[in-house]
């Protein structure tokens, strides 16, 4: 009987220390230290219920003098043993249930407040476990009993009202209700799966059935039109030619945040990757291999890259499920999987354990938007031996972006995107639909033969120049204070502390607008359009979904910073007013 009870107490997580025997203490000073005065007095009236009279056994319940000795062993009582004071520990690393992991998801969203909360919850569940275990031979009269043993300053139970008022002055999320928080999820997920592919088919579309206008569209074509083997064969060709000039040993290796894996190292070989690829495209197009046929089967082209995302993410949501947890996304610890579906289980995903999957699906969208816009200009330069201005700044434009972020690729682990973005559907229809997106505007300028003059060539390159600047300026200076903020080259600036025992800079880029990135990054795109003339409107499409994308994003960044840094990032708002537009928004 004592092995077993052994056994059972080894199993169980939770330890329950015995206080070591004092003969010498009272009876009822050991039971009052572990139930308390009035649960002592409670079960003394239950037995003197049931006839068990202190005068008939000669013991006296209300005196505290301590029973002499005796060398005869009386027979003991065949009843509950008393509770001891005792106390307890907690295996370590702590094992929470999932119920208990639940009720924490359940109290509140954020992150900071579930570290705070969750020692409330398991002292709940160390009573509640404690109470209901039948291996035990000792059990707890109720929950205060066993939070009494634990220090009173860890405890704290939201349900009090001295703890929310704490938590209102902290600026905590307050609990929330999930009818009204499960309508939101359901808007998003259904708006971000479904809209995008869909407005961006319907645009090509348009552009190869009627010359790009919108109000004269009389055919659509037929379903047998959406589909070509021969183009998913090629898709399917080129993801895997990423994959395995991802893994060639060659390029500088960067550190990245820590990960599932530990710190994360990142091989910089997106310029080779661009080399090789450019060069395998060029022999194909040498030996006289049908490369230019993408241009006549864009549409297929589109429909068979959707559904690849929709598989890929599918398929990085069975990969998340059995990830560690310090690999999860914070913001899908939730019971909905069709959430955890379309924002990723995971933040940096390895695929063999080498290549991280977001940098290949970053690879993989600006490797393939360079391909699609110079085959199309092949195609015009073989039928007509010379370039348009407009085409030729397309061209640059485009290839100047597909190379500036694969020189500075070595930065990239420092982005908030590489951080704390998850991979999910979303992320990967992100990059995929963004080649096919961009390329409305080199099909306006070859469906309608524009030809732009010197003038706009040269607004357009100021555009390009005043974008790059200050995109690739601040994300330069931003980088470089993360690596290391005692730079002496940044020794002008000013900083604010924070209690994350990380920095903000308040001056330079990042005290003229709280997010200088994407200003630049959206002055680009209207540089971009533009080089398309201003003779139709259909490529400032572009620009302005490219806006209100980084807008929202911008306010997505505040929000997650707030909960992060709390009142220093008040602080910094209030120093830095602007999000994106200085003396606009």
């Amino acid at each position: 009987m004592r092995n077993k009870k052994t056994a059972a107490r080894e199993k169980s997580p939770i330890v329950v220390n015995e206080a070591p025997k004092n003969k010498s203490t009272p009876r009822k000073n050991r039971a009052s230290q572990s139930l308390g005065r009035k649960t002592y007095q409670a079960r003394s009236k239950s037995r003197s219920r049931k006839g068990v009279n202190s005068k008939t056994r000669g013991r006296s319940r209300s005196r505290s003098r301590p029973r002499p000795k005796s060398k005869s062993k009386s027979p003991q009582r065949k009843s509950r043993p008393r509770s001891r004071s005792r106390s307890i520990s907690i295996k370590s690393p702590v094992r929470v249930s999932s119920r208990v992991k639940n009720q924490t998801d359940k109290l509140y969203e954020d992150n900071s407040s579930k570290e705070t909360i969750l020692k409330d919850v398991i002292r709940r569940s160390i009573s509640r476990e404690l109470s209901q275990s039948k291996t035990n031979s000792y059990r707890v009269a109720s929950t205060s009993s066993v939070l009494s043993y634990l220090p009173e300053t860890d405890t704290i139970n939201p349900d009090n009202n001295y703890t929310k008022s704490i938590l209102k002055e902290n600026n905590y999320p307050k609990k929330k209700i999930s009818f009204s928080f499960i309508i939101p999820q359901w808007i998003k997920i259904i708006t971000g799966l479904f809209i995008p592919p869909s407005v961006v088919l319907f645009l090509h579309i348009i552009c190869k059935y009627n010359n790009c206008y919108i109000d004269k569209l009389n055919q659509f074509p037929k379903l047998e039109n959406y589909f070509n083997l021969h183009i998913s064969g090629l898709i399917i060709g080129f993801v895997f030619l990423q994959i395995f000039f991802s893994l060639l040993p060659i390029g500088k290796i960067v550190y990245g945040p820590p990960g599932i894996h530990g710190i994360l190292q990142y091989r910089c070989n997106g310029l080779l990757c661009t080399f090789l690829t450019v060069g395998v495209v060029a022999g194909m197009w040498k030996f006289e291999l049908p490369v230019t046929t993408i241009n006549e089967n864009l549409i297929p082209c589109l429909t068979f890259t959707i559904i690849l995302s929709y598989f890929l993410g599918f398929i990085l949501f069975l990969k998340g499920g059995k990830a560690p947890v310090i690999g999860l996304n914070p913001l899908c610890i939730v019971e909905n999987k069709f959430y955890q579906f379309y924002k990723g289980r995971e933040i940096n995903p390895l695929l063999f354990g080498k290549i991280n999957v977001k940098v290949l699906l970053i690879r993989t969208c600006l490797n393939g938007m360079l391909l699609i816009n110079g085959i199309m200009a092949l195609k015009i330069y073989e039928s007509k031996k010379e370039l348009s201005y407009a085409l030729t700044t397309n061209l640059v434009i485009n290839s100047l972006l597909v190379f500036d972020f694969f020189w500075f690729e070595n930065y990239f682990p420092t982005t908030f995107e590489a951080m704390y973005e998850g991979v999910g559907c979303l992320f990967v229809l992100k990059y995929f639909l963004y080649p096919f997106f961009t390329l409305l505007i080199t099909k306006n300028i070859i469906i309608h033969n524009l030809e732009i003059p010197l003038w706009n060539v040269v607004l357009t390159g100021f555009l390009f120049v005043t974008g790059y600047i200050v995109h690739r300026a601040s994300n330069l200076q931003k980088a470089v204070f993360r690596k290391n903020p005692l730079n002496p080259a940044l020794s002008h600036l000013e900083t604010m502390s924070t209690n994350r025992g990380k920095k903000l800079l308040v001056t330079g880029w990042w005290g003229w607008v709280r997010h200088p990135n994407y200003l630049g990054f959206i002055i680009l795109h209207w540089a971009w359009a533009s080089s398309s003339g201003f003779s139709h409107g259909l490529p400032y499409a572009v620009p302005l979904t490219i806006t209100l994308l980084m807008m929202i994003r911008a306010k997505r960044v505040d929000e997650f910073c707030g909960t992060r840094y709390q009142s220093f990032w008040n602080e910094y708002c209030n120093r830095v007013p602007y999000k994106i537009f200085p003396r606009v928004y």
